[in-house]
């Protein structure tokens, strides 16, 4: 039995299972499983009945089957569809050094191998929810050329059809979400740099949140959402005051006002100017502002009682206050939701209970009536299957959306909505079985599209249930608020400084392929070619240092990726060889051309940031 646990603890670890699973197959007892391994090595497995592998060859045919599978091909992701005894992924392993996610659709078939048979795999991460799928597979693939080959234990894909599709739609959503993250980089990244000259040196005056962490340890939390559902569920929200810490995203501030409830904690990432969310709302001053480093300086001035300083996944500050003062960021989808639940987490809160979290068109409308958007109103046309929308508060320009149907809150119908908020729900499922499942979830929007995963209660019972009682929240926050731990700006000027010095060490490097292109598409264009390889190798070693230095610094990234790709999905007007050639040449001016100019760009944004943060010089009136 020792050696079963040790086995089945020791699987867990390599496959990287979060603890949500872990606690679930510990306790399940598998049906329906049979597996054995013959005196010639072939192992036998069969499912319901239905065998896994051929009895008499079962390794020869794996074997063959993997090496068709990846035969001239270098992917930068494998995603495959079952584990069953893990033989797939050992041929697998034996091919590519490269990430592997493997999703096993049954839970007897963990609960029966894994206790029992070892799985040395590295680099394997087994997965068991779409919602984890999606967040795992564009982790990886959003920082490569998305080279994804996807494959299936063969029987699998008859014994579990409904499962199979649901993968495969899991990672057309993986997919659909680089474009959504690629593009909203293309359209923001340079705000997002551009504000933080302003608001960092505000920020490290501001207390961080790590100095509140566990402060509502074991209390209530409730995440409000503006989705539609937050209409029929306001008056209970109500109650909740004084017995709940409320935080709530920045669109739900007027509802909530207008109703009369004061949110404690009010989170806004938004790098667009946003105040128009907040006009006639009164009792700013009695709210507290979580707002992200890259927000627009605006924000940082409305009144808010006291500011919240954070740590957003995914951006360059979030690199720069982890080495200097060893805050982990928070995990964010990209979402305002994501991050506010991710806020929840850290300061200790259990339950957290989410209303108005539809992610979904309850009553054909994106939002709750009261919120600013709360105008938008959708249609479904089911021939084309997309649905318009219109704000009638004309800001936004009327236009159309692809439209889905999911599983609506209760489980009983189906809902439309949307590719962007799905890709949220399927972060918020995700955190439910990794990091976020130490906590109890509670969906109590009692509308929408069903997060899987989370309990489902009424907003009314889950109150009763679990913020029946009176505490100070309010005292507890302008304690937090009092506690004098704040950032020391010297670090994080010292940490900024490296940085743009990488920077401008990446635009020395550039200028100089920048003229040996120059030089290499001259005599291309010219026809003098005896010369010409010397040029090109050291256009090749420029182009590798390049390369290697724009890899270490997020910012870099941040301004030229996005074009830097799109030069590179460009093709040659011909096919011969010098077109190729000087096709492949320009491109590489160009990149060189992009890294100069966003360097000197940054250069003139952090020079003066960084030169305040190292005299502790604070913030401007």
């Amino acid at each position: 039995m020792g050696s079963a646990n040790e086995t089945f603890t020791r699987n867990l670890e390599k496959l990287n299972t979060g603890g949500a699973l872990r606690r679930v197959l510990a306790s399940h007892q598998p049906n329906g499983v049979h597996w054995e391994i013959k005196p010639d090595g072939n192992p036998i497995l069969s499912i319901n009945g239905h065998s896994i592998y051929k009895p008499e060859n079962a390794i020869a045919t794996v074997a063959q089957e993997i090496n068709a599978f990846l035969e001239n091909s270098d992917p930068d992701l494998i995603v495959f569809f079952g584990l069953g005894l893990g033989l797939h992924l050992q041929f697998l392993r034996l091919r590519t050094q490269k990430p592997i996610l493997v999703f096993e659709p049954s839970l007897d078939v963990l609960a029966g191998v894994l206790p029992a048979i070892p799985m040395d795999l590295e680099n394997v991460t087994l997965l068991t929810n779409t919602g984890q799928l999606i967040e795992a597979a564009g982790k990886i693939l959003s920082r490569t050329q998305n080279k994804l080959a996807v494959g299936a234990i063969i029987p699998y894909r008859d014994i579990f059809p409904a499962e199979f599709d649901n993968f495969r739609t899991a990672l057309g959503q993986a997919l659909k979400n680089i474009d959504i993250k690629q593009s909203t980089r293309a359209f923001f990244s340079q705000d997002w740099i551009t504000h933080l000259e302003d608001n960092l040196p505000v920020l490290v005056g501001s207390t961080p949140l790590h100095a509140m962490s566990d402060l509502f340890q074991g209390k209530p939390g409730i995440l409000v959402g503006a989705g539609p559902s937050l209409d029929t569920n306001i008056e209970d929200l109500k109650k909740a005051k004084g017995k709940a810490l409320i935080c709530v995203v920045h669109t739900a501030v007027m509802p909530l006002a207008k109703a009369g409830i004061i949110p404690d904690i009010v989170v806004l990432i938004e790098s667009q100017h946003l105040e128009h969310y907040f006009q006639s709302v009164e009792n700013l001053d009695q709210m507290i502002l979580a707002p992200a480093p890259h927000t627009h300086p605006e924000h940082l001035q409305m009144g808010f009682k006291g500011l919240l300083t954070i740590s957003v996944g995914g951006h360059a500050v979030s690199d720069w206050f982890k080495q200097a003062y060893g805050i982990a960021p928070l995990e964010s989808g990209g979402s305002v939701a994501c991050t506010t639940l991710s806020i929840l987490h850290s300061l200790g809160c259990d339950p957290i209970i989410q209303v108005g979290m539809d992610t979904a068109f309850t009553n054909n409308r994106t939002h709750a009536g009261e919120a600013e958007t709360g105008c938008c109103q959708v249609k479904k046309d089911p021939d084309a299957n997309t649905m318009s929308f219109t704000y009638l508060d004309k800001r936004t320009e009327d236009g159309q959306w692809d439209a889905q149907m999911v599983t609506a809150w209760g489980g009983q119908q189906q809902v439309m909505t949307r590719m962007l908020f799905s890709s949220f729900r399927n972060w918020f499922e995700s955190a439910n079985q990794t990091w976020a499942s130490d906590r109890t979830l509670i969906n109590a929007t009692e509308g929408g599209a069903r997060f899987e995963g989370f309990v489902e209660m009424r907003l009314a019972d889950a109150l009763q249930k679990y913020a029946n009682e009176t505490f100070p929240v309010t005292h507890l926050l302008e304690q937090g608020l009092a506690s004098n731990i704040l950032l020391d700006p010297k670090l994080l000027g010292k940490e900024i400084r490296q940085e743009i010095e990488t920077v401008a060490q990446a635009s020395a490097i550039a200028s100089k392929a920048e003229t040996e292109a120059t030089k290499a598409l001259k005599k291309l264009k010219s026809g003098k070619f005896g010369t010409l390889q010397p040029t090109l190798d050291r256009l090749a070693k420029k182009e590798v240092l390049l390369q290697k230095l724009t890899h270490q610094t997020r910012l870099l990234n941040m301004i030229v990726g996005h074009e830097a790709t799109a030069l590179s999905a460009t093709q040659p007007a011909g096919q011969d060889k010098v077109s190729m050639t000087i096709h492949s040449v320009e491109k590489s001016r160009e990149i060189s051309r992009l890294i100069i100019k966003a360097s000197d760009m940054m250069q003139g944004i952090f020079a003066p940031l960084v030169s305040r943060l190292l005299e502790g010089t604070p913030p401007p009136e």
